[in-house]
């Protein structure tokens, strides 16, 4: 598998003034942050691009919330992110913030756990 290498995020220069870069994993992990944590709209050049993961989770908490939230994640990974496969989602809830485990696969199969913490509305 050739290697992948990008910008990481979130974005930040190193003590030479370059952009922090990423490889292989590390990419997988910020891309597959970037698209859950993106709202469609936010890009004005890529209007489409990000998932609605943000407003089902800050609508109020319930089984059928959970439930699109968790389709909303495979929707957007397998739209955005064509080198990963979700294995799993998994969402915890405390008082203050929605924590939600990612588990996928790369295309080289060396598997991974991604976390988006989410503050809880309300």
């Amino acid at each position: 598998m050739a290697r992948i290498k990008g910008i990481s995020v979130p974005f930040k220069f190193t003590k030479r003034g370059y952009p922090e870069s990423c490889v292989d994993e590390k990419c997988l992990h910020d891309s597959v942050f970037t698209i859950l944590s993106t709202m469609p709209g936010e890009r004005v050049m890529r209007p489409d691009f990000g998932s609605y993961l943000r407003s089902i989770l800050f609508d109020s908490v319930t089984r059928a919330s959970g439930y699109r939230a968790r389709a909303e994640v495979f929707r957007a990974i397998a739209v955005w992110e064509d080198r990963v496969s979700v294995q799993d989602v998994l969402f915890e809830l405390d008082d203050t913030t929605i924590t939600v485990h990612v588990t996928w696969r790369s295309a080289g199969n060396l598997e991974a756990r991604t976390t988006l913490a989410l503050p809880r509305a309300g």
